[in-house]
Order: structure tokens, then C-alpha cells, then sequence
């Protein structure tokens, strides 16, 4: 009986100093390799592996609708279906100064089509942007224009942000006449063949959508900029005879517009020419790789002047790639061939009352004067560079980032505005008669 009794009181010290116990066990089977190991129990095992799966599961996909929640609200509130997505640096990155040596890329780069899950237009951007249409103070019969180059990038570098923009204002401020493309259509290295991939990659896809109704139906009355002579530039020559938006009858050529709404009120000259010649000497690398006759040089200007002598247009303007000068980055990198173009362009433009030059080549826009004669650059169609930190000759305004020129014309005034790739009015400046 007693022998009974202590293993009863064994049994119960056992069960009350359980914990002890089981740390006892324990430490013995740390310091021998030959103990025992005790069973495990699968079930307890099984239900806590899944447990842990489940909330890492869940925890995963808090964090993405979270994020994709904060880039919706990014693209309503700042671009509309179209919204920066990554740091625009990326894009500089991918796209320096000898991109003609890097492979293309055909995708949305920095920015990203969120069109699938918003509703296009956002309603809300377009009311903030036809507040901006009735500020402009629009009459009938002002010839009404868009301005913008520097863009074949194949959608990539906000290129998409810039053609959403363009398409909205041209919309809202109908009717547009035209755009004006002041050239570097095709990057890197221009096309081979006017049906080249790249003309839909960059071009018909990007802004002859469904989704652009009233840009796809506006003629492109455009310039070969340098990039364009990379390529082929007959190529691009060749795309006014197959694409009815297209308006490149010559490297060089004119056109005069009425104005007012039954076009006898008054003329505007516009005279488009292919400045890279001009830009460029015979004996720089730029000039071999694009295979540039240098007897072009006096041609040009000899028909520029007789061009602007005989012209009796109320306004006179000029469209051409490369500018006569720039705050730009092209003020250091170029400053010799931007010195060249100055010397024998602008002595014509001041001789013959020229109002207005429009140009692209620097990556941004600006505004600037000499001699009575503005300067627009409008080359932020895509990849953008930031100003220079010292003014160049005449500076006024200037901004490295993406967006286009809209302007109005009439007898009495030329009103021009720049326009952000997010569609806010950056600057506007009026020419009067």
C-alpha cells in the first residue's frame, strides 16, 4: 500500500511541476546526441505552416492594392489616363546624349496607360481644363494652331501624357487648324522606309487613336529635324504621300492661311525649312553621318528671302528644327552651330519683319527675343532636359518639361501658351499688329 501511495504522489508532483520537467528533458536531450527525440505532432505543424502562408498571403495583398490604389489616385489627379509612374530621370537615363547607340526600346517607359481602369476623359481634369479653354477668351475666325516637336520615342518619356493633352485642348478649343511638328520625328536613328515599324510605333499608335479623335484628324505640317537624317529622311518625305495627316511636301516650302472666319481677314505666312544644313559644317561628325550637301545651305536662303520679300501677309513666321539661340542644353553642347545659324538666319528674319521663329532641338520650352524677332522652342514632345543655369541672348521664359505651344493667331495679335504634359498653362505671352 504505502509503495502505492508514493507513486500516486509521484504521479501528482509530476503533473504539477510539469513545466519543469519537460525544460529538464529538454536540456538532457541537448547535452546527449543519442537521446531521444520526442514525437512531433504533424497536425499542430501542418495548421501553423498554413496559418503562416495565409497571413503572408494576406499581408502581400494589402500592400499591392494599396499601392495600386495610390498610382490611380496619382493618374486621376495629375494626368488623366495617362500618369508619371517613375522618376523622369529613368528616362534620361535610358535616352542620353548617343542614344543612336543604344538599342530602341518600344514600350511606356516612365509613364504608364492607365486607361484600363479610369474613365476617359477623367471628368474631372477635363473641367479644370475647359476652365483654362474660357480663360483663353476665344474669338471666331482666330486660326488656331499647336506647336510641339521632339517626340519619336515610341511611347516612351511621357510622349503618351503629352499626346492625351493635346488631344483634350484641341478638343475643348475647337476648331484647331493644324499642328505644327517642328522635326526629330523618329529616334534614335530616323526610318529606313516610310512604312517603317517606327511610324506606328511612335506615331500612328501613339496619337492617331480611337482615343484621339480630334489629333488624329488635324494635318501635321511638319520639319526634318536631325535625328530624321540619322535615317533616311526621303522616308519621311515619302509619308506625305501615304498618310492623309502628313504635310511634308518638300525639305523646305511655305504656305500663307486666311484668317478670320471667312479667311479674307487678313494673311499669315508661314515658311518651313530644314535647318540641319544650316547647323551643321561639313567637316563635324554629325554632318558625314547625315550625309548633309552643303550647297543646300545657299538654296535655302536664297529662297527664304525672295520667299519673305514677295510675301504682302499680315504675319510672317518661321518654323525650323534647330534654334538661333537657347538657354537649353544645347547652348554648351552646340554653341558653335547655334552660333552658325544666328549668323545666317536671324539677319533675315529681322530684315524681312519676321513676328515669330518656332523651333524644337532643346528638349524643353522657352521663349526669347532678339531684334524685335520671338523665339518659341517647343521641343518637349517627349525626353526633356532641364534649363541651363545662365540665360542665353533675349531670354524671357524657359522649362524642362514635357508639354506642347498652343497659340491663336488673328490680324491683330499672335497669342501663344505653353501647355504641361499634365495640362496646366505654363506661360502665355501676346504679340500685337
Amino acid at each position: 500500500m504505502a509503495s502505492t501511495s508514493d507513486e500516486e504522489e509521484g504521479a501528482a508532483r509530476s503533473a504539477f511541476h510539469g513545466d519543469d520537467h519537460a525544460a529538464e528533458v529538454g536540456l538532457l536531450q541537448k547535452e546527449s546526441a543519442w537521446a531521444p527525440r520526442p514525437a512531433l505532432n504533424h497536425r499542430s505543424w501542418w495548421i501553423s505552416w498554413h496559418s503562416t502562408a495565409l497571413w503572408t498571403l494576406l499581408l502581400g495583398m494589402c500592400l499591392a492594392g494599396g499601392y495600386l490604389l495610390a498610382v490611380l489616385r496619382v493618374s486621376r489627379s495629375k494626368a488623366g489616363a495617362v500618369t508619371l509612374a517613375m522618376d523622369i530621370q529613368r528616362c534620361d537615363e535610358m535616352l542620353g546624349k548617343k542614344d543612336w547607340r543604344r538599342k530602341r526600346h518600344v514600350g511606356h517607359a516612365v509613364c504608364s496607360d492607365w486607361s484600363a481602369f479610369i474613365k476617359y476623359p477623367d471628368p474631372n481634369e477635363e473641367a479644370t481644363q475647359q476652365a483654362l479653354i474660357s480663360s483663353m477668351n476665344l474669338t471666331s475666325g482666330d486660326y488656331r494652331f499647336l506647336v510641339f516637336g521632339d517626340w519619336g520615342r515610341d511611347g516612351f518619356c511621357c510622349q503618351r501624357d503629352v499626346a492625351q493633352q493635346m488631344e483634350q485642348f484641341a478638343r475643348l478649343a475647337a476648331p484647331v487648324s493644324c499642328l505644327i511638328n517642328v522635326g526629330d520625328n523618329f529616334y534614335p536613328v530616323g526610318i529606313q522606309h516610310h512604312r517603317a515599324e517606327q511610324v506606328q510605333t511612335s506615331w500612328t499608335d501613339v496619337y492617331l487613336t480611337q482615343k484621339h479623335p480630334t489629333l488624329a484628324a488635324l494635318p501635321w505640317i511638319s520639319v526634318l529635324g536631325n535625328h530624321d537624317w540619322y535615317g533616311d529622311p526621303s522616308a519621311v518625305l515619302k509619308m506625305h504621300d501615304e498618310y492623309t495627316q502628313w504635310y511634308m511636301p518638300a525639305r523646305w516650302y511655305s504656305r500663307t492661311v486666311g484668317l478670320g472666319s471667312d479667311g479674307k481677314q487678313g494673311e499669315a505666312f508661314f515658311a518651313f525649312l530644314d535647318t540641319s544644313v544650316i547647323f551643321y559644317s561639313v567637316d563635324e561628325e554629325d554632318m558625314t553621318k547625315m550625309k548633309l550637301d552643303e550647297s543646300d545651305i545657299d538654296k535655302q536662303l536664297s529662297w527664304l528671302d525672295h520667299e519673305l520679300s514677295t510675301s504682302r501677309a499680315d504675319w510672317k513666321i518661321v518654323v525650323g528644327h534647330h534654334p538661333v539661340t537657347t538657354s537649353g542644353s544645347h547652348a554648351y553642347e552646340e554653341a558653335a552651330q547655334i552660333a552658325r545659324l544666328r549668323e545666317k538666319l536671324h539677319p533675315l528674319l529681322v530684315r524681312h519683319k519676321v513676328a515669330a521663329y518656332f523651333c524644337g532641338h532643346d528638349h524643353d520650352m522657352q521663349h526669347l527675343t532678339l531684334d524685335g524677332v520671338h523665339y518659341y522652342v517647343s521641343g518637349a514632345g517627349s525626353q526633356v532636359r532641364p534649363i541651363g543655369s545662365l540665360p542665353g541672348d533675349g531670354a524671357i521664359f524657359g522649362v524642362g518639361m514635357q508639354g506642347f505651344l498652343m497659340a491663336q493667331l488673328s490680324k491683330a495679335r499672335l497669342h501663344v501658351r505653353f501647355v504641361s504634359f499634365r495640362g496646366s498653362f505654363l506661360y502665355e505671352h501676346v504679340l500685337t499688329k
